[in-house]
């Protein structure tokens, strides 16, 4: 069987698995080999702002534990101080990233202060197809 993993460079390498494994579990074992990137834009009002982002320093110190959690970053628009994206890197699909970790206790408290703020919330998925670091 052959399946795909994203390398750290960002390209897409075939990998071949021999085993006993089931269709179903093959399956699940590629996608959990991607890496995937969550984008997600908050639009918060000023007053909120400072909350919001003691609750993503909360939350995010749990997140960094979890094992498929790779990196993440906060940004706040040059140009709009209420615009901010939080930038994460997982290995883990959508699917499983929603069933896994968007039901984890420690998520309750963000998820209530997201709805308490009125913070407007619009999260992107994406796939690396090239990445580039200085050497």
């Amino acid at each position: 069987m052959i399946g795909l993993e994203v390398s750290k460079v960002g390209k897409i390498e075939a990998m071949y698995t021999f085993s006993t494994l089931s269709r179903d579990e093959h399956k699940e074992r590629i996608h959990m080999s991607v890496r995937f990137t969550l984008i997600v834009r908050f639009k918060v009002q000023e007053t909120a702002k400072t909350e919001l982002i003691n609750q993503l320093k909360e939350v995010f110190g749990h997140i960094e534990r979890e094992e498929t959690f790779i990196e993440a970053s906060l940004q706040q628009d040059r140009e709009d101080p209420t615009s901010l994206l939080v930038y994460e890197v997982w290995r883990e699909t959508p699917e499983s990233i929603l069933e896994n970790q968007m039901t984890r206790k420690y998520r309750k408290g963000f998820e209530q202060a997201i709805v308490d703020l009125k913070v407007e919330r619009t999260p992107s998925w994406y796939v690396s197809l090239a990445e580039w670091k200085k050497a």
